[in-house]
């Protein structure tokens, strides 16, 4: 008997995850999460709030908060209008006030994920030599 197309890609995405991670709240947050786990990178902390002087900033899709580092996955119906790109705006800014570095991926970007998995490793690389 024949299987439904992409039950293999889906056997994948699910022996990735774990019981303790948060769901990804997109198909293109799944695909990053894959990147992201092939990588040889440290594990992120998936859906990570982050809160400055007490005051809540954000939530980002990944993080790797020993490094104030993050991983934001930005999908064009999220993130494709006006009000939401100055709200983006903002949140990074604020992010990168209290002292974050965040990288964003889209979809185009994801179909060269050695490009992500670079970046990443060298701002991991840098967080550690300055904490």
């Amino acid at each position: 008997m024949r299987r439904p197309f992409g039950t293999k890609r889906i056997r994948t995405v699910l022996a990735l995850k774990s019981p303790e991670d948060a769901p990804a709240e997109s198909p293109l947050e799944s695909r990053a999460a894959i990147v992201v786990r092939e990588s040889g990178l440290p594990q992120p902390t998936p859906q990570f709030e982050i809160f400055d002087d007490g005051s809540f900033v954000g939530r980002v899709d990944f993080a790797w908060p020993e490094y104030r580092v993050a991983l934001e996955v930005d999908g064009f119906s999220v993130h494709g209008d006006r009000a939401a790109w100055d709200r983006d705006q903002k949140r990074s800014s604020q992010l990168a006030a209290a002292g974050w570095r965040v990288h964003r991926v889209t979809h185009d970007r994801l179909r060269n994920p050695a490009d992500i998995v670079a970046e990443l490793r060298k701002s991991l690389v840098r967080s550690q030599t300055t904490h």
